[in-house]
């Protein structure tokens, strides 16, 4: 499998999940055979206001690469600024974008699957990533909103 020009050793992927992929599950997961690993979602809000605890999901090391990184929000500029710092401090292999996630909390603030009532602001946060980020781009996606 091949993203991002870079070969992956093999097709096993490890998706991005709120409070469970951290480093270390994710390091776990590499040694047991995913060729990449995503980190939980990522705040973009969070990211542009520099909270440093948000920079922890993110934090990596040799060993795990390579990785991803994923993002959720609802603001196109938002989103794209905070992918340009993590592209930067953590030059992930892609940065996914999280349009999946059906917790009231994340789409009672317009993020996760609630971007899916706002293909405009989809395309809009996708356009400006592609014209602004050197990291290929992916999202993770619901077929239904609460599904």
């Amino acid at each position: 499998m091949r993203l991002g020009g870079v070969d992956l050793a093999g097709n096993l992927l490890l998706a991005p999940m709120a409070d469970v992929t951290n480093l270390a599950f994710r390091l776990m997961c590499k040694r047991y055979g995913a060729s990449l690993t995503f980190t939980e979602m990522i705040s973009s809000d969070a990211v542009v206001h520099g909270n440093e605890k948000t920079f922890l999901r993110g934090m990596t090391c040799e060993e795990e690469r390579p990785f991803g990184v994923q993002l959720f929000g609802h603001c196109p500029e938002t989103i794209t600024a905070a992918a340009l710092v993590l592209e930067e401090m953590f030059e992930p292999l892609v940065i996914d974008i999280n349009l999946g996630c059906p917790s009231p909390t994340i789409t009672s603030a317009g993020c996760g699957s609630a971007l899916l009532r706002s293909p405009e602001t989809v395309s809009e946060i996708f356009r400006d990533l592609c014209e602004n980020v050197s990291t290929p781009v992916t999202a993770k996606i619901r077929i239904l909103e609460s599904m």
